[in-house]
Order: C-alpha cells, then structure tokens, then sequence
C-alpha cells in the first residue's frame, strides 16, 4: 500500500505538506494541490478514516457485530436491511461476527473505533438479552433483535407478543375456539412474549384456555423431539373433543406437525389447522400445504437500526429509543374458516 511518503516523493513536496493536505489545511498552492492529487491517483492512494476525521469529515463507516447472524438463512435480512440503508446514505458497512463470544466483540468494537466508526450495530440471530460492558458515549450503539439489560442503549426488536395475539385473533374471528398452542422452550425470550399474546386474545374472546393443550419444547435431539410432539398429537387427538387449530411456536415445529399429522392419516387443513411462526420461507412456501404463518420483520428491523445508528451519530446521543416493529400474518393454505352450528355447537 502507497503511504503519505511515496504520494510525496511522486508529487516532488515534502511529507508535510501531503500531511497538511490531508488534514485541510488552507495555504496550499493550486499547483500543489494538482501535484498531490494526481500523484495519489496514479498510486492509488487513499486517505485513511482518521485523515478524514482530521479534515473535519466523516468517515463515511457503519460497523455491525453479529454473533452468528451471517450464517442463518432466517436472519440474514437484518443484515440486508442495514446494508441498504447505509448504501442510501453512501456509508461502507464493515460486518464482524462473534460467535458469541463475549472477548471476540471486545475487540471487534475496539478494532471498528480505531478505523473511525460512525456508529456500532449489534445484532442476534434470535430475540435476545446481551450484556455490554463497554462505553458508548462518542460512538453511539444501537441494538437490534436484542436489548441490554438496563436498556441503556437503542434497540430495534420485533413485537412478539402482537405477532401471536394477532395470529390468535385471526383463528378465533374465522371461527374457531378450540385451539392448541405448542410453544418454543419456556427459556427463548420470545416464547414467554408470543404466549402472553395468545393468553390474551383468548382472554378477550372469553374462550377459556385448555392447559392440557399448551405444551412447551424443550431442546431435545432431533429424534427425540419428535417423538414427544408425536405422543402429544395422539393424546390431543384421541378423545371425542379435538382442537380445530394448532398454533406453533416457529415454522420449523410447524413442519413437524404437518409431517406427524399426515402420518396419522389426519389432512391439514381438512381435519386441523396448523400455523407457524416467523415466515421462514424456505419452510412456510414449500410445505404440503403451505403454511400460514408470522412474518419476524427482519428487514424493516436492520433498516430501522442503521438509520437510528446515524441519525444518533449526526445529531448527538440523546436518550435511548426502544422500538418494536410489527409482525404481519401470511395467511397461505394451512388453515380454513370454520362454521359453527349454533344449536349444537359443532363445527364444519
């Protein structure tokens, strides 16, 4: 890489007048200038961020640390979404990961504040708690698909809760009152948000709660997994009053449920409605029929982050903005609307 040395030795000036130039110093000839910029071209020469910064200028960089987000297919959207709105403001995104590790963003932060960095994004691959341990007083942090613990700084996260509520009121206004919820383990922040949802839409539907047919997963192998989820459809669906829905905590239990179901000879969405959560569309476009779903915003939610990262960056800290972005309902092929019969109160 050329150097302020070699750019000097081309353009026939001494060092510090490269390093003047540089820095914006005024009283530097025409010429000069002529001499410098064209021996930087011809050396492809270009001043670092911290020469920006001495000249008064931005360094023109955003920084994300992801703990594993560039390699999950589901949340590579966030990163998409930051990346857009840095291009729309002519930014270079830098991207380091950290597979969780806690030292690994030590230095990532302290290695994007020694190129300058306009701002610092944090992001998860899931709806998480993260502790940070340094200070961002200069350079601001926003956190999104995560928030730390005394919400000290900006964050950007999905709305659970509405996602599931809304879900749960769309069962519930095409008919149906009979519906299961197998949720994610108790231990995902999410979980606890989405099941508060569906308590909630039950509850101002005055449709009581059947507690034998909310379960939750635990992290379990593969195997095992479904094996309880297929003990838990036969005890569901052996007596005479059955679920007319299944609500599940992600697509990936979804398409499970879908799989066991045909196994028992029970047809979706005929006999049970099945609906997932999160859009994860690799799954929710391809399964037999396609599944009627959430969708997490992840998107919207990187886009959100990054133009809440420079817009602290350009107009000082100020208090820290904590921001829920709405989840939609796809509504595909796995569930129907279903008709009451009001004298007996079953159901077509």
């Amino acid at each position: 890489m050329a150097t302020i040395h070699d750019v000097a030795e081309r353009a026939g000036v001494s060092t510090k007048t490269v390093s003047r130039y540089l820095s914006g110093f005024k009283g530097i000839s025409d010429k000069t200038i002529k001499q410098i910029e064209k021996a930087a071209e011809e050396l492809e020469f270009f001043p670092s961020a911290a020469a920006r910064a001495l000249r008064g200028q931005s360094s023109g960089i955003v920084s994300l640390i992801a703990n594993k987000l560039t390699t999950e297919p589901m949340s590579v959207d966030i990163v998409k979404g930051i990346h857009d709105a840095c291009e729309k403001r002519g930014k270079l995104l830098l991207i380091g990961e950290t597979n969780s590790n806690q030292t690994t963003f030590t230095n990532l932060v302290e290695r994007f504040r020694q190129q300058k960095t306009e701002a610092i994004i944090a992001a998860t691959d899931g709806h998480k708690l993260i502790e940070i341990t340094q200070s961002f007083e200069r350079c601001p942090l926003v956190l999104v698909n995560c928030f730390d613990k005394e919400k000290k700084y900006s964050s950007v996260l999905p709305d659970d809760r509405q996602g599931a509520r809304d879900l749960a009121r769309y069962l519930i206004s095409n008919g149906h009152r009979d519906i299961a919820y197998i949720t994610l383990p108790e231990e995902l922040i999410a979980t606890g948000l989405r099941r508060r949802g569906f308590e909630q839409a039950m509850r101002e539907a005055s449709i009581p709660v059947n507690s034998k047919w909310v379960l939750s997963a635990t992290h379990r192998p593969p195997a095992e997994d479904m094996q309880w989820l297929r003990t838990i459809l036969e005890d569901m669906f052996k007596p005479k009053k059955r679920p007319t829905a299944i609500m599940c905590g992600n697509d990936k239990m979804a398409f499970r449920v879908l799989m066991l179901l045909h196994a028992m000879r029970i047809e979706v969405p005929r006999d049970v409605s099945v609906l997932g959560y999160d859009d994860f569309k690799l799954i929710s476009e391809d399964t037999v029929p396609a599944l009627t779903t959430v969708a997490l915003p992840y998107y919207n939610m990187g886009q959100r982050a990054a133009e809440m990262a420079l817009g602290i960056a350009d107009n000082g800290t100020g208090p820290a903005k904590h921001v829920r972005m709405r989840c939609e309902i796809v509504q595909r092929d796995s569930d129907k609307i279903i008709r009451r019969r009001a004298a007996t109160g079953t159901v077509s």
